[in-house]
């Protein structure tokens, strides 16, 4: 017995919502097309004339821009110009009485000093603009160095 009313209800809603659905998708619009009115054969009269042709001024001739000049590059480390980006290289270098005088330290663009321990210092030498032959003392690099480049 549930089964039938819980049946006839399904269909009663079945019944229902189809139209609903069917109402709710249709564009609400009527299917003729609204025709145009007539297009009238009488032809359009100006009551304007005719303008009268008129001497224009001669129209100046534009002046050539100046062409950009160069781009010039320059070196990030240095500021100098550059003409093509050189590769950086970076060299700790040991910084104590026995490892002085330092080779190449002063083609370094940029020198970092740091503690490293028991108050020794470590030079880290960037080089980009120039790089020289020789340099040195080396050393080994840290984990340090990682945040200061």
């Amino acid at each position: 017995m549930l089964r039938t009313q819980f049946g006839k209800a399904g269909l009663g809603l079945c019944a229902i919502a189809v139209p609903l659905l069917i109402a709710s998708c249709s564009s609400g619009t009527s299917g003729t097309i609204a025709s145009q009115p007539p297009v009238s054969s009488t032809p359009l009269t100006s009551a304007a004339p005719a303008p009268s042709p008129t001497t224009l001024p001669p129209t100046p001739t534009p002046t050539p821009s100046p062409s950009p000049s160069p781009i010039v590059l320059l070196s990030p480390l240095t500021g100098l110009p550059e003409p093509t980006p050189k590769p950086v290289l970076v060299v700790k270098l040991d910084n104590t009485r026995n490892a002085q005088p330092h080779a190449g330290l002063g083609s370094a663009d940029v020198v970092y000093i740091e503690e490293v321990e028991w108050g020794l210092t470590r030079i880290a030498a960037v080089f980009s603009s120039a790089i020289p032959n020789h340099i040195g003392p080396v050393r080994s690099a840290r984990i340090t160095d990682i945040e200061l480049l």
